[in-house]
């Protein structure tokens, strides 16, 4: 375990949230978190529960931040619905997570018979879950005044559930703030006394002994990691407009997409094809983004919609996204070639090592399978990614590209999660034991 990660992750997480609005980014603390205990998790039952949970929370947080721009483009009462939802998806999986995380910390320090840890565990453990309910609630508290709007007339245009809302914030955000210190104090002295007790030493000491060896869990991690990387790089490519502005950057998508390929690509050369293609997708998202601000200061889409083609501003237009779809389909292929080759690498080993009659026949059906749902992958991303210069050409910066793109989205997704799962139970939960 490793204290100055888990330190640094709970700082991230141990902040008041306005409604949906996280300043700190939680998917940042729960990656730390989960960077600091990947030993003990392979160790112990209880600990390995809560990376599950927290690795779900990564995928919330998310989808959580990329919420947040509806902020400005709906409603109170909607944003109140958001932040309800989110409170609630939120508390189903941290609550367990910790309370699963911190009991593992103590059966496991009771396992390595180390005296004091599983005494204090429980308050810190308390403390912790106590504050997350906390946070949850007075994050939604001041989105109640929203509804202000809707019980009566009297407040259709009146100041008053702003004011308040205001006020209720001012009120919140001070007393999360003090017991975040509180919670953190607590946490660097328990913190400490494991360090002190020798307790991050001992588990590191016995991962190495069980699993120095077991070269079949890091490939199973990778080719998890890769493929979560990827669906995280796809759900960065969602066009969501507003004030004609792609507001989510397909650019966070690239490097996503560029620790894929370092994770997965066995070979120099590949690792340097995959940086090749990253830093064009994003020098081609971010350039295709000034191109865009440029040509909607210059020109009104809405009077412009049937003679813009034919000026230079908007063919550079057409240009830079046709670059970018062009870079981002070859950085999502070289990716998914990458993933497709460590798949056909470790299933053949896998095979080889476990059947004595035809290992190759029984490695050639599996893989024919993952090809077969990898291909169909392939086809989603063709159709999300040239849905860009659709979108441009023949429905620019309208408030159905979101739709359209946000349909494409759920249905790639849905794809990279059944092959995810496809190559989970298939292969990634067998080699494990090598």
């Amino acid at each position: 375990m490793r204290i100055s990660y888990f330190i640094a992750g709970l700082v991230l997480l141990l902040n008041p949230n306005y409604g949906i609005i996280d300043v700190l980014p939680d998917v940042i603390g729960y990656a730390l978190i989960l960077k600091s205990i990947e030993h003990a998790a392979d160790l112990y039952e209880y600990i390995s529960d809560a990376k599950n949970l927290l690795s779900r929370l990564c995928i919330v947080s998310v989808a959580k931040l990329a919420a947040t721009v509806l902020c400005n483009v709906t409603d109170q009462t909607f944003v109140l619905v958001l932040t309800f939802a989110f409170v609630i998806v939120e508390l189903i999986y941290i609550v367990p997570a910790f309370i699963k995380l911190y009991n593992g910390i103590g059966y496991s320090a009771m396992r390595l018979s180390i005296p004091g840890i599983p005494e204090a565990t429980p308050r810190i453990r308390n403390l912790t879950v106590t504050f997350f309910v906390l946070r949850a609630v007075f994050a939604l508290v001041p989105e109640l005044s929203s509804l202000l709007y809707s019980s009566s007339r009297l407040f259709a245009n009146s100041d008053l559930p702003e004011n308040l809302k205001k006020y209720l914030t001012y009120l919140c955000i001070p007393l999360m703030l003090i017991f975040a210190a509180v919670v953190l104090v607590y946490t660097v002295r328990y913190t400490k006394m494991c360090k002190a007790q020798m307790y991050c030493t001992m588990v590191d000491r016995a991962y190495e002994l069980h699993f120095s060896g077991r070269h079949g869990l890091f490939r199973a991690r990778s080719m998890n990691t890769g493929i979560s990387c990827i669906m995280v790089a796809a759900l960065f490519s969602l066009d969501f407009h507003f004030d004609q502005m792609d507001v989510i950057p397909d650019a966070a998508g690239a490097i996503f997409l560029l620790i894929a390929v370092f994770l997965l690509a066995t070979k120099r050369y590949e690792k340097i094809i995959g940086v090749l293609l990253s830093a064009c997708y994003v020098a081609a998202s971010v350039l295709n983004i000034l191109v865009s601000h440029e040509f909607n200061q210059e020109y009104s889409l809405s009077s412009v919609f049937y003679t813009a083609a034919a000026t230079n501003k908007y063919v550079e237009l057409e240009i830079w996204t046709a670059l970018e779809v062009a870079f981002g389909f070859g950085s999502f292929l070289f990716a998914f070639l990458m993933y497709y080759k460590e798949i056909k690498r470790n299933t053949k080993l896998y095979s080889q090592r476990l059947y004595a009659i035809n290992p190759d026949e029984c490695a050639q059906d599996y893989v024919y399978e993952v090809r077969r749902s990898l291909f169909g992958c392939i086809i989603l991303s063709i159709l999300h990614l040239c849905g860009k210069m659709v979108y441009i050409l023949v429905l620019p910066y309208s408030n159905i590209v979101s739709v359209l793109s946000a349909i494409t989205t759920v249905f790639w997704m849905l794809r990279l999660l059944s092959l995810s799962t496809l190559v989970q139970q298939g292969l990634g939960e067998r080699i494990r034991e090598f």
